[in-house]
């Protein structure tokens, strides 16, 4: 509790016992929440992808192959 407590200090830019006296649920929901996307940040799937979940890389990569089929057709044809 007492490492909680400061995190949510320290994120808030005030003394401990200012968070103590202060805080609520909320301070500790946006800690909890804030240092797991800051995790998250830190694997490899987040680094390899640039922050893109999978599946908007896969909707990226099929728009990519509609253009180029697009391109392909058109050069065919004419």
């Amino acid at each position: 509790m007492l490492l909680s407590l400061d995190n949510v200090a320290q994120r808030y830019g005030v003394l401990p016992s200012v968070a103590l006296r202060q805080g609520n649920t909320i301070d500790l929901l946006v800690l909890h929440t804030a240092s797991k996307y800051n995790e998250w940040q830190q694997t490899d799937e987040y680094k390899n992808n640039k922050g893109h979940t999978t599946k908007a890389l896969q909707r990226m990569l099929e728009g990519v192959k509609r253009a180029e089929n697009k391109r392909q057709n058109k050069s065919v044809v004419g």
